[in-house]
């Protein structure tokens, strides 16, 4: 019976005797501008920048929209984008008026947010 599991399709290595998983292939990330995301909703840029490459996170690109677009809601977005750093102190009245929305809704969102992240 033929091998034809070659280097290409491992997921192990024995590598100076110790057995390890393989190097992961470089994925190549076409960086991107805001203006690129003509429909997507500005909310979601706005978070993107602030948990960009300037905070440690990764340059605007289509992999990085689909994943705040799987972990946030439209209306999570617009709270999140409010809430920029532990130290905003930001009440959410004050992020119920800058969102034109109830309190009620504001607090809902938050709750729901804090459930999704296990706190």
């Amino acid at each position: 019976m033929k091998n034809l599991n070659t280097k290409g399709n491992r997921l192990i290595q024995v590598k100076n005797g110790v057995i390890g998983p393989v190097e992961p292939r470089p994925v190549a990330i076409r960086e991107r501008s805001p203006e690129d995301y003509p429909d997507l909703p500005k909310v979601y840029l706005e978070v993107a920048e602030m948990w960009g490459p300037r905070f440690g996170g990764p340059p605007l690109c289509d992999q990085y929209v689909a994943v705040l677009k799987h972990l946030l809601t439209e209306e999570e977005a617009g709270i999140v984008r409010h809430l920029k750093g532990a130290r905003a102190g930001k009440k959410a009245k004050e992020i119920a008026e800058a969102e034109h929305r109830t309190t009620e809704e504001v607090g809902h969102i938050m709750d729901v947010l804090a459930d999704e992240t296990g706190r």
